[in-house]
């Protein structure tokens, strides 16, 4: 049979799905409007994106944490950069506001803009994993991606990651963020894990959910889900496209599809 988590009860699993890492915007600074001597990305040819080792990132971009990669683009606010970083699992010493101990571990992604000033933050989100007594994950899914889905010249950039604090095999949150200039849009659920080979729950070997049902998880019924022990109905779903109502219909397709190919969790 399935365990269940010692840690991750549903509310608290929903709590983890819906709650938001710290996000702030260049709300002081302007972002540039297009201009007739700006650069913009070539309407039907793939973005020219650089890859760029820790090494490699500017000296004057201070990061926090442990860079994991930096990437460099040019659109209609001309020359971006992203730039990943984690710190891994340490002690924080202190207790919580429950008195709980534990490792904590940080995830932290900043998009900046070069100005004739030099760099400026665009946006910037940070995300934990904190006061965990038992394992942690956090960790980025595959590169982010750098789109101008919907042709007006400024991208969007997508990043995906997981996290968790368990002791058992329960699937860990995800979430996707989407940016285009400071404007945030997101989803966030729960990973889906094949118990087959692992347990002998009745769900193992149920097919991988599709696009047709990987939302929502606002609309299950969570007290029967809890009665009834059967968490694995919300696997591999996001809560809702809330964030997404006043955006291009490209947006949320481009999000849907990478929700898709991540949603499957894997232990290495």
């Amino acid at each position: 049979m399935r365990l269940l988590p010692l840690l991750i009860t549903l509310p608290a699993l929903l709590a983890a799905c819906s709650s938001e890492p710290q996000t702030r915007g260049a709300e002081m600074q302007p972002i540039p409007q297009p201009t007739a001597t700006t650069t913009q990305p070539r309407q039907g040819k793939p973005l020219m994106v650089d890859t760029l080792k820790p090494s490699e990132l500017p000296v004057e971009i201070k990061v926090r944490g442990r860079a994991q990669l930096g990437l460099q683009w040019e659109d209609a606010n001309g020359e971006n950069l992203l730039v990943e970083s984690v710190f891994p699992p340490y002690d924080e010493k202190l207790p919580d506001r429950d008195g709980m101990l534990g490792m904590t571990s940080e995830l932290l992604a900043k998009q900046y803009i070069r100005r004739d000033t030099g760099w400026a933050l665009l946006w910037d989100i940070a995300d934990a994993v904190r006061h965990c007594e038992f394992d942690i994950t956090l960790k980025f899914l595959s590169h982010p991606t750098i789109t101008d889905l919907d042709s007006n010249g400024v991208t969007e950039t997508t990043l995906l990651y997981k996290l968790a604090c368990r002791s058992d095999v329960s699937p860990a949150s995800m979430k996707l963020l989407m940016h285009e200039n400071n404007q945030k849009f997101a989803l966030r659920g729960v990973m889906f894990i094949d118990y087959s080979g692992i347990s002998d729950a009745p769900e193992s070997n149920r097919p991988l959910p599709t696009d047709a049902d990987i939302c929502c998880l606002d609309d299950l019924d969570h007290t029967a889900i809890e009665a009834n022990g059967e968490y694995w109905k919300m696997d591999g779903k996001f809560q809702n496209t809330r964030d997404f109502q006043n955006a291009p219909d490209v947006f949320l397709k481009h999000a849907r599809k990478l929700w898709l190919q991540h949603l499957v969790e894997k232990f290495d």
